[in-house]
């Protein structure tokens, strides 16, 4: 049979694909129901042909993801798989019965001994035979493909066929020094209600203080726990407990007693019950690996989705001004971005320009500058100069937005028909314009950084863009690029490259800039998001 295994925060729980086809999707109709913006009311099916099984996109919004690459129509699914659907992410199983040769009834008092591990030559033939037995079958058992929420009750199931014990338990680590029993289970003993185990305080001291596997062949006899209290009014005669041991700590034990028997737990039966613990602790490690590689999958699926979100604030087509190129580039550090950038031509025929950047990185960076871009496409229509812009912008972000970040931008208004500039520079990296007789002139007007107060007045001021000349806006990832002595890249280079590239068209312009500081001088990663903004103005041409 194949199921599904889906991770939750805490645990995975498993789905049966009982159906010869089987529906995925947000609708109610569908075998498997995810409420998720990101998938689509009929998302995907996986159908069961001949035993074999096919995963169909069924023509979904954000597709379907087969081991991290998108499918388009049907693919062939095999045990293991991880299958996406927009940005969920789910292990597809299949449990095919294997053949498991028939334990032996062991005899009343006979166990099974596994005295020396690493060296079963001197066992008898039918003693090693027994041996590999529980071996095989404890490793089919705990090896396949179920929900971690299930394996604790597997493994005393095998407790309870092998060693037939009247009590078993697996306790887990809640805090340091605070033992839990999470799965318990009581045999056929007559003796015994039923009610919840009380673990001896001076069992679990002693699994502490050594950390190792711990045999109590008669509690009466055994001057480690002759006083126990507990042991003594529970009748326990016989105990065996192994720790669940991943190399660097223990998770958990394995516990199994007899009440009031007259048989006993042998050494033997202590070296193949850690063989049981070992395999369930190894066991435990996988899922918790394979539970935190889903979900760091997912989350990469979920900033690529955000990433494309992001992209689609930011303005594709630049606006026709006869006499005028503008462009814009942004390379983010990360998937998204703290940086942005924004055009608006107004109704009185007005251009805004903007750019902008989030102090911090990341998606909540991110998420907040996709609120700035979004404000900007109301605030550029509904005021008309750049202070009353910056300013309706420090009053929103600072009254609405959760997020304690600061943002410095820069937002400027041209009148194409004169080249006229207002500008109004909200702490950010001052913008440049490079004039046609070779000097340069720095936009440095306007106050603090938005979001910081929240009666905050802005200044603005005013140039003039002529023919032939560019004006430069950028961010400071640009001018905190280093080189592979930690030197920073600076205003003064950035200057001196743009004149390199001044008579260049704007889109040219922008990605010579960005090649020219990757190529001779980044001599580390990316550090920062790039941003940049070029407008320029043509030069007058005399017929």
């Amino acid at each position: 049979m194949a199921y599904l295994l889906i991770p939750d925060k805490k645990q995975t729980r498993k789905v049966p694909i009982k159906k010869a086809t089987f529906f995925i999707g947000r609708a109610r109709e569908n075998d498997l129901i995810i409420p998720s913006d990101s998938l689509s009311r009929f998302h995907a099916q996986i159908s069961n042909r001949e035993e074999k099984y096919l995963i169909n996109d069924r023509g979904s919004l954000n597709g379907v993801f087969l081991n991290g690459s998108r499918i388009y129509g049907e693919a062939a699914l095999s045990d293991g798989d991880i299958i996406g659907f927009g940005d969920f992410h789910v292990r597809f199983c299949v449990e095919e019965p294997k053949p498991l040769r028939e334990l032996k009834q062991a005899q009343q008092g006979e166990r099974f001994p596994i005295s020396a591990l690493v060296d079963s030559r001197r066992f008898t033939p039918e003693k090693r035979e027994r041996y590999l037995e529980l071996l095989y079958h404890f490793s089919s058992r705990l090896l396949q493909q179920f929900p971690s929420s299930d394996l604790g009750e597997i493994a005393l199931d095998l407790i309870h066929e092998v060693w037939k014990p009247d009590r078993s338990c697996l306790m887990m680590r809640e805090k340091p020094g605070e033992w839990q029993i999470s799965v318990q289970r009581f045999g056929n003993n007559p003796q015994l209600s039923g009610d919840t185990m009380v673990i001896s305080s001076s069992v679990v001291r002693e699994l502490e203080k050594n950390e190792e596997a711990l045999l109590v062949m008669n509690a009466t006899q055994d001057q480690r726990f002759s006083a126990s209290e507990s042991l003594l009014r529970q009748n326990v005669t016989s105990v065996v407990c192994a720790p669940l041991w991943n190399n660097k700590k223990i998770h958990g034990f394995l516990y199994a007693d007899l009440v009031s028997s007259e048989r006993s737990f042998s050494f033997s039966d202590l070296e193949m019950f850690s063989i049981l613990a070992n395999l369930m602790a190894i066991k435990w490690e996988n899922d918790q690996l394979w539970h935190q590689t889903l979900l760091q999958q997912q989350l990469e699926q979920e900033l690529n989705l955000a990433a494309e979100i992001q992209r689609k604030f930011f303005p594709v087509l630049p606006p026709a001004l006869p006499g005028y190129q503008i462009a814009g580039l942004t390379i983010p550090s990360r998937k998204v971005g703290g940086d942005a950038y924004f055009w608006h031509e107004r109704r009185d025929g007005s251009l805004v320009v903007m750019i902008a950047d989030v102090m911090g990185k990341g998606l909540p960076s991110a998420l907040l500058m996709s609120q700035i871009q979004a404000i900007m496409k109301i605030f550029a229509e509904q005021y008309s100069s750049p202070a009353a812009m910056v300013t309706a912008i420090n009053e929103f972000i600072y009254k609405f937005s959760t997020q304690d970040k600061f943002i410095s931008m820069v937002v400027i208004m041209l009148s194409p028909e004169d080249g006229r500039i207002s500008f109004c520079n909200a702490g950010h990296n001052p913008p440049f314009m490079l004039r046609h007789d070779g000097t340069y002139e720095l936009f440095e007007t306007g106050g603090m950084p938005v979001g910081v107060f929240v009666d905050q007045k802005y200044l603005q001021a005013d140039s003039v863009l002529l023919p032939g000349e560019t004006l430069f806006l950028y961010t400071d990832g640009l001018t905190e690029a280093r080189n592979t002595e930690d030197e920073e890249f600076g205003m003064d280079k950035l200057i001196q490259t743009a004149r390199l590239y001044s008579a260049l068209d704007s889109p040219q312009f922008a990605e010579q800039i960005v090649k020219h500081i990757r190529e001779q001088w980044l001599g580390t990663d990316q550090e920062d998001d790039w941003t940049l903004l070029v407008l320029k103005r043509d030069a007058e041409t005399n017929l």
